[in-house]
């Protein structure tokens, strides 16, 4: 089986899951490209999953195009999506605003990878926005973002299981 790996992000979380996903997904052909400077094309694969870094609400707009370009192959391929979120509590309102039916039907998989917030890899209003969050959450008790691993091998499994 020949799978891709298609992600856009902006911070390395994103970059970073993907590549945990493809270590797990052992014994098959795993391509794993970065939408923001590459565009595979999607009918060439048995099992294209695309991640994506959410930001505001929404999935990365090199993950939408990718999405709405290659709207055909997705709806007759094995699909499934990761998007990286620190408030993983909001999965389901993220994949409601972000993958309409049309994908949502189709994927063997929809999941939250969570989220890191690395103040090296941060920029600007982002930095700025990430300081804010951070502390707002840390004075309420709330842990910091996590990537959930569990979560990475379990669409591993998926994936590996069809």
């Amino acid at each position: 089986m020949k799978i891709l790996i298609a992600y856009a992000g902006k911070s390395g979380t994103t970059e970073k899951c993907a590549k945990l996903l493809a270590e797990k997904i052992t014994g098959e052909l795993v391509d794993v490209v970065d939408l923001c400077i590459n565009t595979p094309n999607a009918k060439e694969y048995d099992t294209v999953v695309i991640g994506s870094n959410i930001h505001m609400g929404a999935i990365h707009k090199k993950a939408r195009k990718f999405m709405q370009d290659h709207e055909s192959s997705l709806i007759e391929t094995r699909t499934a999506y990761f998007f990286c979120c620190g408030f993983a509590d909001k999965k389901d309102e993220i994949i409601a605003m972000n993958y309409p039916g049309k994908y949502k039907n189709n994927a063997i998989a929809i999941e939250c990878f969570g989220g890191e917030m690395d103040m090296n890899q941060l920029h600007g209003m982002d930095k700025f926005i990430a300081k804010l969050v951070t502390r707002a959450t840390a004075n309420q008790g709330i842990p910091a973002p996590s990537i959930k691993l569990d979560r990475i091998e379990a669409l591993a499994q998926v994936i590996k299981s069809k």
